[in-house]
C-alpha cells in the first residue's frame, strides 16, 4: 500500500517540469509557485524522499532535505488545508479498512496493513494542491517537479546565476545523461 502512495504521487508529478539542483546551494524565487503572485511572504518546507544512509545490525539511518520555499499567504493556507484533509482521508481509509476486514487478533501483521490503506489517500490529498514537489535527494543533487513552467524557467534562471542546475544526472564512474527540459 505504501508503494501505491508512491505510484500515485508518480502520477500526478509525472507531466511536471523535472529539475536537478545543488541543495547546498539551491535558491527559490521570491514568487508563488502555485499562483506565481509576487508577495511570497510565508515559507513553507518541503521534504525529499528520505534515503537510508547507514545501516546497522538492528536499525536503518535515514535522512531527507528540507527547504523552505516562499508561497504567498493565501495558497500556504490552501496547502495547510490540503495536508489536513489528507491526514483526514487517512484517517478514513484507515478506519474503514479496520471495519472492513478481517479483525487481528492481538499484535499481528496484519494490524500494520491497516495502517497502509491510509497513506494512499494522504499522498494523493496533499501533492495535488502542491507547485514544488522535492523526489530522491542527495547531499550532492535533488531532484525537484515543478507544476507551473513560468515557475520553472524562473527558477532555472535564479540558479544558473548560483550555479545550482544540475545539467546532467550524475550516474555511477562520473558518466551523466543529459536531462532536457520539459
Amino acid at each position: 500500500m505504501f508503494g501505491l502512495g508512491y505510484v500515485l504521487k508518480w502520477l500526478i508529478t509525472r507531466k511536471w517540469t523535472q529539475l536537478y539542483l545543488i541543495p547546498k546551494k539551491a535558491v527559490f524565487p521570491e514568487i508563488c509557485p502555485l499562483c506565481l503572485s509576487s508577495c511570497a511572504e510565508r515559507a513553507v518546507v518541503e521534504k525529499s524522499a528520505d534515503r537510508p544512509t547507514n545501516n546497522y545490525v538492528v536499525a536503518q539511518r535515514r535522512e531527507w532535505l528540507e527547504m523552505a520555499i516562499p508561497h504567498c499567504s493565501k495558497c500556504a493556507k490552501k496547502l495547510f488545508r490540503s495536508r489536513i484533509i489528507g491526514l483526514g482521508l487517512g484517517g478514513v481509509c484507515i478506519v474503514g479498512a479496520f471495519l472492513l476486514l478481517e479483525k487481528p487478533s492481538g499484535a499481528s501483521p496484519s494490524l500494520f496493513m491497516y495502517i497502509a490503506f491510509g497513506y494512499p489517500a494522504y499522498a494523493v490529498a496533499t501533492t495535488l494542491q502542491k507547485g514544488v514537489v522535492f523526489g530522491r535527494a542527495s547531499s550532492l543533487v535533488m531532484r525537484v517537479y515543478i507544476r507551473d513552467p513560468e515557475y520553472a524557467k524562473r527558477l532555472v534562471a535564479l540558479n544558473n546565476t548560483h550555479l545550482g542546475v544540475v545539467t546532467e544526472v550524475p550516474l555511477a564512474d562520473n558518466r551523466g545523461v543529459p536531462h532536457k527540459p520539459k
